[in-house]
């Protein structure tokens, strides 16, 4: 895809830019939109996270609402004594990049639902709601 090409296989910053491009000239076709996903879910770098945040929120795009709301509070063990969590170091970079984009994702999140909800469980309960379902939000 276009955001795979080489220059910006070693620049966040040059990636953060070009999806920025993208989302002020409004593109929204799938494999984009699809690619800018990709590069979100990696979670490697906050730049090119929040640059991918921008473009849902500012694109309106629905169907990613539930992967943001993963996103509303710092990233943690589901069970802290379970031994097959990463180490110590990977919940450090998580809450790190966490708290580099958590306020770009409650932007995004508001501006595509219209909501200011503060958990991630008021957002996953508000998911199940008519409005949501209406919305198109499943």
């Amino acid at each position: 895809g276009i955001l795979r090409a080489k220059p910006f296989k070693n620049s966040a910053p040059t990636l953060a830019m070009a999806i920025d491009s993208l989302r002020r000239q409004k593109v929204t076709k799938k494999p984009i939109a699809d690619e800018i996903e990709s590069h979100f879910k990696k979670a490697q770098q906050p730049l090119v996270m929040k640059a991918c945040v921008r473009y849902f929120g500012d694109m309106l795009m629905k169907d990613k609402v539930k992967m943001l709301i993963q996103w509303v509070e710092a990233p943690q063990p589901a069970n802290v004594n379970s031994g097959t969590n990463p180490p110590a170091a990977y919940w450090k970079r998580m809450w790190e990049i966490w708290n580099e984009i958590k306020e770009t994702v409650w932007y995004a999140l508001e501006t595509i639902t219209g909501k200011d909800l503060k958990t991630k469980r008021d957002w996953e309960k508000w998911t199940q709601t008519t409005e949501a379902k209406r919305m198109g939000i499943d």
